[in-house]
């Protein structure tokens, strides 16, 4: 009997460690999802900001060509390619980015 009532209590339990990481794991993916929006509608005031304000745009491109490393992530923003290791010259002009999802080849999205 006490076999039992022990067996029982321990598939409550882990029913109930489950119920916990299925919850954990929701409210993770929710943060998530709210994090990116926040990027997202960030990054829009910023390339909006950028096109009305030539000094700005130049902040900003100079900023990214010292942050963003990898190839895909340069090419967005139309940065030169670096070899690896090559370090940031702090005198990049701003490109001309037209923001429009038509000048986006289909692999690129």
């Amino acid at each position: 009997m006490d076999n039992d009532k022990l067996e029982k209590l321990i598939e409550q339990r882990k029913q109930l460690d489950a119920r916990i990481r299925r919850e954990q794991n929701r409210r993770s993916a929710k943060q998530r999802k709210l994090d990116t929006r926040r990027k997202i509608l960030a990054g829009a005031w910023v390339l909006d900001e950028a096109e009305k304000r030539p000094d700005f745009k130049k902040f900003v491109y100079q900023r990214l060509d010292s942050f963003l490393t990898r190839k895909t992530d340069r090419e967005v923003f139309g940065l030169p390619i670096r070899e690896e290791g090559e370090r940031d010259t702090g005198s990049l002009p701003a490109p001309v980015i037209k923001n429009d999802a038509a000048t986006l080849k289909a692999d690129d999205m």
